[in-house]
């Protein structure tokens, strides 16, 4: 008895309140607003103490690369042997062969070593080797070595 009691108390109240209106007011309100990207009100940069700690970083990052001047890449061995003759015969053909070149005459006694170019890709090292040495020199080869960085 006391269940059908409160249905009929809910079912009266649910009744009274069933109609629910809106006045246009509140439809405006909830209706989602789109706008273009260029309408959107620009953003002022502020002033960060943490941004100029990040410049300063970049900074000393940029002074610490700039003192570096060789890094790990290739070479061509024309000639490496006890004959300092044979070995200025190497440097003097790639001066007339490739003038702009960078050669480089290393001497650890007894071995007189005579290297070309500061190649970062080997590919580009192999590339001359095969078009400029490997005629005369065909005992050249590429090998790993510091080479300068040309800034």
């Amino acid at each position: 008895m006391i269940c059908i009691v409160s249905c009929a108390v809910c079912i009266t109240v649910l009744s009274q309140s069933g109609n629910i209106y809106y006045d246009d007011a509140d439809v405006e309100k909830y209706t989602p607003v789109f706008s273009n990207v260029d309408d959107a009100p620009k953003k002022k940069i502020i002033y960060n103490p943490q941004n100029e700690y990040i410049k300063q970083k970049y900074d000393s990052v940029y002074q610490v690369n700039k003192r570096i001047k060789y890094m790990e890449g290739y070479r061509i061995l024309i000639y490496s042997g006890t004959d300092k003759e044979e070995a200025t015969h190497a440097k003097e053909y790639i001066y007339k062969t490739l003038p702009d070149a960078d050669v480089y005459n290393v001497y650890k006694q007894p071995y007189y070593k005579v290297k070309l170019g500061d190649y970062t890709d080997r590919f580009k090292a192999k590339e001359i080797l095969v078009k400029y040495i490997s005629k005369a020199y065909p005992k050249a080869i590429i090998v790993n070595d510091n080479v300068l960085i040309k800034k």
